[in-house]
């Protein structure tokens, strides 16, 4: 829990990102609304993100207000992130990284990298509105 704010019952405490929040990101808010929460991607990401495998009835909230990671000692707490996300299934990650509108192409030491980086910094892709693509496609 040192690296992310903590979660306590549905408050959060005063460590908390300065960045866009993950439910601000359209695309993310898209995918993480779609997504099962139960699903391994969204728990692993949870767990990332805050420390705790969330309840099934909150991960999508808390990940929705998941503005990005705050380090103590940022160059330690980044390394330990990074050994911990190199132990998660290549297939999970690439769901994490499809979740988070990131490229999922590449290496997994590459993957790790885009991924916690943005955690630290979220913020949206660039990439075309996923909602927009499909009303297109309705028409």
């Amino acid at each position: 829990m040192g690296a992310a704010y903590a979660v306590t019952g549905t408050i959060f405490s005063e460590k908390r990102g300065t960045h866009v929040e993950f439910g601000e990101i359209e695309n993310v808010e898209y995918k993480i609304s779609r997504a099962n929460a139960a699903s391994d991607e969204l728990k692993t990401l949870h767990r990332l993100c805050f420390g705790t495998v969330g309840a099934k009835t909150v991960v999508k909230k808390h990940l929705r207000a998941f503005c990005g990671l705050v380090y103590k000692e940022k160059e330690a707490e980044r390394e330990k992130k990074l050994a911990s996300m190199k132990k998660i299934d290549g297939a999970i990650l690439k769901k994490m990284l499809d979740v988070c509108d990131l490229q999922i192409s590449g290496t997994k030491q590459a993957q790790c990298e885009r991924l916690v980086d943005f955690l630290e910094e979220p913020s949206d892709s660039g990439k075309k509105s996923i909602k927009e693509k499909v009303g297109e496609k309705r028409k």
